[in-house]
């Protein structure tokens, strides 16, 4: 069982547009997740955080159904995701953007970012957005053309996180997105996260690097060992030093 969360949560907290509730996965016989109860605010940033292995993308592999042998509740808006495919899981309107990007390589850029729509058929709508990628990725633009895989560390960061977009996403997951990253690079790409949430957007984000995290994000849980073992606002999970030497170095 789970440690109780060390911080009480707001009293005047936004209505939540997700909410996990006693979610258990495990891959095969080696159970990953335990209990875990997390509730994301509409329109805000919240930080999943821990040591390697404590199972965070796990975790946002668990809300986008990719792990499918998992129990308890997954609402998005009001809607059970539990045990529902991957497909149907971002049809519903949820964008996992993977650790190491995963971009296909051997597609242009272009058609990497059209990927990010295949579960509409707005036409005038994808053309919008696209449009709007481009714009949001100007390095995009320049790139349309060019093959993903022949893309920078950063340029294929920015690539997932536009094809992501092209969901249309109610609740977009971030796995490590500034891994192996150059430190300008990072700083870009958590000015493009900060950005997204001042749109309105509500953003689910495990990183590597807790300090950065929790300068963008609203609030955060901390996992170890497959469990929430901390939560609270990033200003008071930045501020305790115990938490940071327990299990953020």
């Amino acid at each position: 069982m789970a440690p109780a969360a060390r911080y009480a949560a707001p009293v005047h907290a936004p209505a939540n547009a997700l909410t996990l509730t006693g979610v258990n996965a495990s891959y095969e016989d080696n159970h990953v997740l335990h209990d875990i109860t997390l509730a994301i605010p509409q329109g805000s940033i919240v930080a999943i955080l821990g040591a390697n292995g404590a199972g965070k993308s796990s975790t946002l592999r668990a809300i986008s159904g990719q792990i499918r042998n998992t129990t308890g509740s997954i609402m998005l808006d009001g809607q059970e995701l539990a045990g529902k495919a991957a497909c149907q899981v971002a049809a519903a309107g949820i964008a996992h953007c993977p650790e190491g990007r995963q971009v296909f390589g051997p597609m242009s850029v272009r058609e990497n970012i059209e990927l990010g729509a295949f579960t509409r058929n707005d036409h005038d709508g994808i053309a919008a957005d696209l449009e709007r990628m481009f714009t949001l990725f100007p390095r995009l633009r320049e790139r349309s053309g060019q093959l993903a895989g022949t893309l920078s560390g950063g340029e294929q960061q920015m690539l997932a996180i536009a094809r992501a977009l092209m969901l249309r996403p109610r609740v977009l997951l971030l796995d490590e997105p500034s891994m192996g990253l150059a430190p300008n690079i990072v700083n870009d790409v958590f000015a493009i996260i900060a950005g997204l949430k001042e749109d309105g957007l509500t953003i689910v984000l495990v990183e590597q690097f807790a300090r950065r995290a929790l300068a963008i994000a609203d609030s955060g849980y901390v996992l170890a060992r497959g469990a929430v073992v901390m939560s609270g606002s990033s200003a008071e999970l930045g501020s305790d030093a115990g938490l940071v030497a327990s299990y953020l170095s």
